[in-house]
């Protein structure tokens, strides 16, 4: 008789979107009317200082950075060009840069913040805070870092998975002015960030890509304008946004635009009695409304998702530690043009002594491991690259494995499956449609899962009971996750 038999092990990776930790660059503050130079270098200062005491990131030394950028001739568009962000990441010594600014509202001093991942050309983090006047800016200080920097390093959402959104500047009507309309833009930017639901562009860029072509308020009902934009920005949707004061009364209406079609995909309105409760302001119930959280998760929770990212190709490899001291290994090379190579496909033989009596049954006597066995090879083929779920992307595959001893007679079957990559964490995982391809014989047992790494057991004994001899082999299959190669 023979019996294979499967265990499952599934690994867990967590990791951040920084692989180590960043080394950052801090641009000189953009300020608004009513705080001068001076000022912003003070508090630019006090935040690269505390900055750096959090250990998340490595502060780089202070970059002039319009005079690199001319220096590099560095066009507006080039901000959304990974390989130039790159570029430039390594004139300034930094993987990622830091552009804060400090905005006045009324009676508050508004203060953003973005990291933009120059090796990817998208704004990770942002944060955002409100003080009455610069002198509390010390205080707002750790807060303030601690939600620009406090996630490098925890489990983070894929942001492959994710929308690239722009947003304009919101316009305005009834008398609200264009520093008031920027001061609210750029808040919401920085919250729309932090719901880690989109990849959203750095509106600076954005403005200067909108000057440069020329772009109208009425271009944005011309597809073929939005289309444009959108490749300029490599962009899905932009996020639109009006500010309209009606007697007494001001109205805030959020809409989310398709770049290629130039339709209106959903949209939020607020009223308000003054710009700012756009930050808080109290219900009927007495109970605080933080409505720029609010409206930005809103929004965020209703952004279209982008097209299935083909992030299976590359070289992936799966180890496994097992008994009698050897490491197995799986490597797996998928490519761009729907093909895979089994590189590699490793097997540890076990020999088994077992026997058998009418008073304790069937058991082990004794056992010993044979040499790992290197000559798995393979090819196959893969197709059918579809979203799940927001967060899980699948495709469907076929492998034809060779070189292998097999508890089968010859080589293992052509065997197919789907492969599944999560947004959390650079693995995947794979799992067999059919596993009666690995049935042995009638009675035998199934192989649920196409595994890694495995190790054959070949069990040989007696039944004294009935005199009745035969030999067992066991495949014994152990799996783990494919992680990606250098």
């Amino acid at each position: 008789m023979k019996k294979i038999i499967v265990c499952v092990l599934s690994l867990f990776v967590c990791a951040g979107l920084f692989a180590q930790t960043p080394r950052v660059a801090v641009a000189d503050f953009d300020i608004d009317p009513g705080i001068s130079r001076q000022e912003a270098d003070v508090v630019y200062e006090l935040f690269t200082a505390q900055l750096a005491s959090t250990k998340k990131v490595t502060v780089a030394d202070r970059v002039n950075l319009d005079k690199i950028l001319a220096e590099m001739k560095f066009q507006t568009s080039d901000w959304s060009n990974k390989d130039k962000t790159a570029s430039m990441g390594k004139v300034i010594n930094a993987t990622a840069l830091i552009r804060g600014r400090l905005m006045k509202m009324g009676n508050w001093i508004y203060w953003t913040a973005t990291m933009l991942d120059l090796n990817t050309a998208r704004v990770m983090y942002a944060a955002y805070v409100r003080i009455s006047d610069l002198g509390k800016a010390w205080d707002a200080l750790p807060g303030f870092c601690d939600q620009l920097v406090g996630d490098i390093g925890k489990q983070e959402l894929n942001p492959e998975f994710l929308t690239n959104v722009a947003v304009a500047t919101f316009d305005v009507q009834g008398g609200i002015t264009t520093q008031e309309s920027a001061v609210i833009t750029e808040l919401f930017i920085a919250a729309l960030v932090r719901t880690k639901r989109a990849n959203v562009i750095d509106r600076t860029n954005f403005d200067k890509i909108i000057e440069e072509m020329k772009f109208q308020s009425s271009d944005w009902s011309d597809k073929n304008k939005t289309a444009a934009i959108g490749k300029v920005l490599n962009a899905q949707s932009v996020v639109r946004g009006q500010l309209m004061k009606l007697g007494s009364a001001i109205y805030w209406v959020t809409t989310v635009l398709d770049v290629n079609t130039a339709e209106i995909l959903s949209s939020s309105r607020q009223q308000l009695n003054n710009l700012e409760e756009i930050w808080v302001r109290q219900n009927n119930n007495k109970q605080n409304e933080y409505l720029l959280s609010n409206t930005s998760n809103e929004i965020a929770a209703r952004l279209p998702l982008p097209p299935p990212p083909n992030l299976f190709v590359g070289r992936w490899k799966s180890s496994r530690k097992v008994e009698g001291g050897y490491t197995l290994n799986c490597i797996l090379n998928i490519k761009a043009d729907g093909t895979i190579t089994v590189e590699d496909y490793d097997i540890l033989p076990v020999i088994s002594n077992w026997g058998s009596n009418i008073f304790d049954g069937y058991h082990p006597i004794s056992s010993y491991y044979d040499a790992p066995k290197r000559n798995g090879r393979g090819t196959g083929k893969y197709s059918n690259l579809q979203r799940i779920n927001r967060n899980e992307i699948r495709i469907d595959y076929t492998l034809s494995l060779n070189g292998i001893p097999s508890v089968t007679k010859g080589d293992f079957p052509g065997v197919n499956g789907t492969a599944h990559f999560g947004a959390y964490g650079n693995y995947f995982t794979l799992d067999m449609t059919d596993p009666s391809k690995f049935r042995n014989r009638t009675g035998g047992y199934n192989i649920s899962t196409l595994q890694a790494c495995h190790i054959t057991n070949q069990f040989r004994g007696k039944f004294e009971s009935s005199n009745y001899s035969e030999q067992w082999n066991n495949s014994s299959v152990y799996y783990d996750d494919f992680t990606k190669m250098p």
